[in-house]
């Protein structure tokens, strides 16, 4: 997605959209993508599986509603 955003011109507009929102993050290689952008996932799960993250405590109580705008 970022490869796509930059080559229309439009990386940091994304990037700005993306540090509004909150992120869950399924396996280390999208931590480490989320992380070179300067974002933090609010949740994340590096055994790579969805039923890991989304039986994770870490994503209990979090609200990931719509944050951008």
């Amino acid at each position: 997605m970022l490869k796509a955003t930059h080559e229309a011109g439009k990386e940091q507009a994304s990037l700005r959209k993306m540090a509004k929102m909150k992120h869950a993050a399924r396996g280390y290689k999208k931590v480490n993508a989320l992380k070179g952008t300067g974002i933090a996932p609010a949740v994340r799960n590096d055994d790579g599986s969805t039923a890991g993250l989304l039986y994770s405590r870490d994503v209990s109580g979090i609200d990931f509603g719509r944050a951008a705008g």
